[in-house]
């Protein structure tokens, strides 16, 4: 797989453009699209323990979407075989007073992975620009002095902040792999129809999705504006089109595992005295 085909072109102006929402299937049937997702829960699995036994490196995956973009089901079936020891996942919601109180990017910092660790955000430190683009009232409630609360820049200043932020992450040995699923309407649509008419599926259904859903544009033009102006070398944004959940859990663990397979992961050698000092464990052992 060539992420270059889903690296976010950022010299684009309205770049989501660019990315379909749906393409061909990778393969000839659904069978062989999910006996290949295997193989890459297994590879992820393997690196993660490699990760961990190295413990050096830390890796955060960043999921954004629009609501019914299949972030829950994405990170089910992509960690499926992940050590749980080894991974976090955190979902963001609507900041809290305290977190008001504090730096837009104050929250995220206790949430992000140890070394060793694989941390999910699902939703993240992004809705701070998204949200206000959509909903500019939102601000009102942030604490912020008045004369940067009315700046026009505010937005691109959190958009240059978060690229300074994940280039020092990098800086220590923080990888940040960022993936927007990129959904269309009607799919949207359809995902909420099923949640509607499948008795098992109510459950799943928030009347708020209907109200985000009738700013449909206004998400679109936010995403366009944050994901071109945050997308950098360090922490570029891959688009994978999200209309086929199968297609899309795919593309997502292949990336994941093609990005950890560049940190040349490996167990930690062990020095010839310790290999003396096992040898004699081992003997002691098998005289018991």
């Amino acid at each position: 797989m060539k992420l270059k085909n889903f690296t976010l072109d950022h010299e684009q102006k309205n770049p989501l453009k660019k990315y379909p929402t749906q393409i061909k299937s990778l393969f000839e049937s659904e069978d062989e699209t999910k006996n290949e997702l295997k193989h890459s829960q297994e590879k992820l699995a393997n690196f993660q323990e490699l990760l961990y036994a190295q413990n050096e490196w830390a890796v955060l995956i960043v999921l954004q979407g629009m609501d019914t973009a299949g972030k829950d089901s994405l990170i089910e079936h992509v960690m499926k075989s992940v050590n749980p020891q080894g991974c976090d996942v955190t979902s963001f919601k609507r900041p809290t007073h305290l977190e008001l109180n504090h730096d837009f990017l104050w929250r995220v910092h206790a949430h992000l992975p140890e070394r060793r660790k694989i941390g999910v955000f699902n939703r993240s430190y992004y809705e701070d620009i998204i949200v206000p683009l959509v909903h500019p009232e939102v601000l009102k409630s942030s604490q912020l002095p008045k004369q940067i609360l009315n700046s026009k820049k505010l937005l691109s200043d959190r958009c240059h902040d978060i690229v300074n932020f994940e280039k020092y992450l990098a800086r220590q040995g923080i990888i940040v792999i960022k993936i927007f699923l990129h959904l269309s309407k009607n799919e949207q649509k359809n995902r909420l129809l099923r949640r509607l008419e499948i008795p098992e599926k109510n459950w799943k259904f928030d009347p708020n999705d209907m109200t985000e859903r009738s700013f449909w544009s206004e998400y679109q033009r936010a995403y366009n504006f944050c994901l071109q102006k945050t997308s950098h070398e360090k922490a570029p944004w891959y688009v994978i089109p999200a209309d086929d959940k199968n297609t899309a859990r795919l593309i997502a663990s292949q990336l994941i595992v093609s990005r950890m397979k560049e940190l040349n992961l490996a167990f930690p050698k062990t020095s010839a005295e310790n290999q003396k000092q096992l040898k004699q464990y081992e003997k002691i052992l098998k005289r018991k």
